[in-house]
């Protein structure tokens, strides 16, 4: 964002809190002939008015900024709608008033997107072959038709893997002898909510808030939409969503010998045989009741932006406490940033043949970003200290695994791409659903 933003009220500095509403009408008119506010303007109060006037009139400032045909009517509306939610009022430290109103019209977004170069056609064929690794050949990049799917050895093989992966991470929280599982309250989570949505709204840089229609801009309330996990109602979709999640993860990973190449599945073509595997796995004795315990001891989210937590400390022999702690974090930055995730970059998962990468590579190596800036901050500052998870014994650093992207080979095909396309670009994607920036037509 290289074009200088105004922050400048000098035209509504003799404006009186009476004259505060026509102003604003005639602003409007002004910015979007034609739409009529008069009616919501009535259900302003004199907060909401505030914002309106002023977020009206830095809009208005930096028309300059904006391109032909900009939708000055929408971004009209989104403004009123933010201004019923928002608590921010002008003269808030760091500006806070004037980066959401400007994100809310759609300023920023427009600005942020000026900035960044198409990528270039080697570019595009490079993030294609990681897109897309049946079918692109990684020496020329050519699309190849991928042999017919061996659906017997992929059916044993993954049966097999993720048996494997349910029983450990069972395992993974099963007490020793004599041994008791500890709970963390979970209002000590949400308090940490707090922490982790502010700290995404403003001090991860523009492309965050850079989305006009972002949760950030609702009324969202992170720290209220902290569930735990053991409250999950087990159904069939949230069974499938896990075996589905979870063999993915297999099939593409080395520790399977790269069952899915070996298999020939393509994702593009296959996608509706391995959901009938799935539908076979749960079938077979005892394991919907293993995967049931899983789902209840697994952060995830819900599309209503609901953010599931395990708050039950795994047995020392697992996980330290410390470690654990630092784990809690992650998990919720994990989460947080499936609801901040653009839906037109979400839809792109259905396009190509490893949609992990979507679903969650690109989640997870955002989260990895985050979750390194945010540990600076809580080790350096008490006030944070003090609300991290207060668990007896020291915080010490999160062990080195939890600094890097996490989510196996579909992580790993994050990483890649942005390293190709750059982390601005990658942001632009995720946040913005300017797909093109990060090779997806």
């Amino acid at each position: 964002m290289n074009r200088p933003l105004k922050v400048d009220y000098t035209p509504i500095s003799g404006v009186s809190k009476e004259q505060g509403v026509t102003h604003a009408k005639k602003t409007c008119d002004k910015l979007a002939p034609g739409l009529n506010i008069a009616p919501d303007l009535l259900h302003l109060d004199d907060d909401a008015q505030t914002r309106l006037l002023f977020a009206l009139t830095l809009f208005d400032r930096n028309l300059g900024l904006l391109p032909p045909g900009f939708d000055n009517a929408q971004a009209v509306k989104r403004l009123l709608r933010w201004t019923l939610k928002s608590k921010a009022l002008p003269g808030d430290p760091d500006q806070r008033f004037e980066r959401e109103a400007l994100s809310v019209s759609g300023l920023v977004k427009v600005l942020l997107l000026d900035g960044l170069r198409p990528l270039s056609s080697k570019d595009v064929l490079e993030v294609g072959k990681i897109y897309n690794p049946a079918r692109v050949s990684t020496g020329t990049g050519t699309v190849r038709t991928v042999p017919p799917l061996k659906i017997d050895l992929l059916r044993a093989d993954l049966f097999s893997g993720l048996e494997q992966v349910i029983d450990g991470q069972l395992d993974y929280f099963q007490p020793g002898k004599g041994q008791k599982l500890q709970r963390v309250p979970m209002d000590s989570l949400r308090q940490l909510a707090t922490v982790v949505q502010d700290y995404m709204k403003f001090q991860c840089g523009s492309f965050p808030m850079g989305n006009p229609d972002s949760p950030l801009f609702t009324g969202y309330d992170l720290s209220k939409r902290i569930e735990s996990t053991e409250s999950v109602q087990i159904t069939d979709d949230f069974l499938m969503s896990y075996v589905m999640n979870r063999a993915i993860g297999v099939g593409y990973g080395p520790e399977h010998n790269e069952l899915f190449t070996r298999s020939n599945f393509d994702g593009t073509r296959d996608d509706s045989a391995l959901y009938d595997l799935m539908q076979q796995f749960l079938g077979r004795p005892g394991i919907r009741g293993k995967v049931g315990r899983c789902i209840q001891l697994t952060g995830s989210h819900s599309g209503d932006g609901t953010i599931r937590l395990n708050p039950v400390i795994p047995p020392s022999t697992s996980q330290s406490t410390n470690t654990w702690r630092w784990d809690m974090l992650r998990t919720m930055i994990h989460e947080f940033l499936h609801h901040l995730s653009h839906p037109g970059f979400n839809a792109k998962a259905q396009k190509i043949g490893h949609g992990q990468i979507i679903d969650e590579g690109f989640v997870d190596m955002i989260t990895a970003i985050v979750f390194r800036q945010l540990v600076g901050e809580i080790t350096k500052k008490p006030d944070l200290t003090g609300r991290f998870l207060p668990l007896q014994g020291p915080i010490l650093p999160p062990p080195t695994w939890q600094l890097k992207t996490q989510y196996g080979e579909a992580g790993q095909g994050a990483d890649k791409i942005t390293k190709v396309v750059g982390q601005d670009r990658a942001y632009a994607a995720f946040f913005l659903g300017s797909t093109q920036h990060a090779g997806l037509k």
